[in-house]
């Protein structure tokens, strides 16, 4: 079982979303310990077909990888 909400980040307090800075698109697995994915795309990534970076949260752990875009390299685990 998955849900899916997504977001957009703004420069400042501005609404106006020439402002635009990334854009977040979160899945979570509830079937699996509570993972959460995140698809990130930049500002300039309009038809957001690939993310620009990929975060996947494990709840269970308290912990995170950071991925460059679709491929499996990573830049970041915390």
């Amino acid at each position: 079982m998955t849900s899916s909400r997504r977001c957009k980040v703004l420069k400042g307090e501005s609404n106006n979303l020439s402002n635009l800075l990334f854009s977040v698109n979160e899945i979570k697995f509830k079937i699996l310990h509570g993972i959460t994915k995140l698809n990130v795309f930049l500002a300039n990534n309009k038809d957001e077909k690939k993310s620009d970076f990929r975060v996947i949260i494990y709840g269970s752990k308290r912990s995170c990888t950071v991925y460059a875009g679709e491929s499996p390299t990573i830049l970041a685990k915390v």
